[in-house]
């Protein structure tokens, strides 16, 4: 970090107009033109300042917060809490020899994959498909993990035992496929894109204090899935919780679909607006 200059929006804003051009410039390269970008950071800076509050009562800042806050929403409780924490767990009680040792490979290596694969995704198609599959990537995975948890039940084999081995162990991989499979589709983009749109749907004048906002809920969420998972499962039985999430992850797609708006190809600038059929005035807050 001690190598990275200020970003040019902030150095603008503090008076230092020649080093916000100078590290634009380093950013962007020489072989492209920053004066028009240039000129928009003035302009947006120059426009009168506002209590922030009130800039947050605005549409073009509180609908994107809103939709960011549902998609974060749906990132949390989607599964990832209880999922991947445990996989270890569940892959014991599916039967599998060293579970600790396959689990760590199984999510470390399928997570890295989905990872790579939506720095790729993100920049090639935008930002909405990649979230779209991955969702249902989601979907799938925790549906069949749901369904494993079903045919592998004690009871199913021995109604005489609660605690005895799995039933039709012959299924056991189905669990390591299952978490593979949530692994990779949640690193390929629900686990970063959401952070990308972030930084593009909230405006530039309030984007700390929304990032902020949507962090203490992110947080908040994970917490709630963490304390009630397992009382969901001991309550509605491992597989009906299971399916419960994974409706959290079919709601999310209809959600993206219908609602979340592209913005591969926009620039910062213009995605103020993006949420308002007659642009706002551009403030700055206090």
């Amino acid at each position: 970090m001690f190598w990275l200059p200020e970003t040019p929006r902030w150095l603008m804003a503090q008076g230092y107009a020649e080093r916000a051009e100078h590290v634009l410039l380093w950013l962007r390269g020489k072989k492209i033109g920053i004066d028009k970008e240039l000129e928009d950071m003035k302009k947006s800076l120059s426009k009168k300042k506002t209590n922030v509050w009130k800039v947050f009562r605005q549409r073009r800042v509180f609908q994107p917060l809103v939709y960011l806050l549902i998609l974060f929403f749906v990132q949390q409780m989607g599964g990832v809490n209880g999922i991947t924490p445990f996989a270890g767990l569940i892959l014991s009680d599916a039967g599998l020899s060293n579970p600790r040792t396959t689990s760590i490979y199984a999510v470390g290596l399928s997570g890295f994959v989905g990872l790579a694969v939506s720095i790729v995704l993100v920049d090639l198609i935008g930002r909405k498909t990649p979230l779209i599959i991955s969702e249902i990537g989601q979907f799938v995975a925790i549906v069949m993990l749901g369904i494993h948890a079903y045919i592998t039940r004690p009871s199913l084999c021995d109604f005489s035992t609660s605690d005895a081995m799995p039933c039709n162990p012959q299924f056991q991989y189905m669990a390591l496929v299952s978490i593979i499979g949530f692994a990779l589709s949640f690193t390929s983009g629900a686990n970063s894109v959401p952070y990308v749109l972030l930084a593009e749907f909230m405006p530039l004048s309030v984007r700390g204090k929304a990032s902020g906002i949507v962090a203490a809920m992110t947080w908040g969420c994970s917490a709630l899935f963490t304390g009630l998972y397992f009382e969901f499962r001991e309550w509605i039985t491992p597989w009906f919780t299971l399916w419960l999430v994974a409706l959290v992850n079919l709601i999310g797609v209809v959600f993206i679909v219908l609602i979340i708006p592209e913005t591969k190809g926009k620039k910062l600038e213009e995605l103020e607006n993006v949420f308002v059929k007659r642009p706002d005035t551009v403030e700055t807050v206090l």
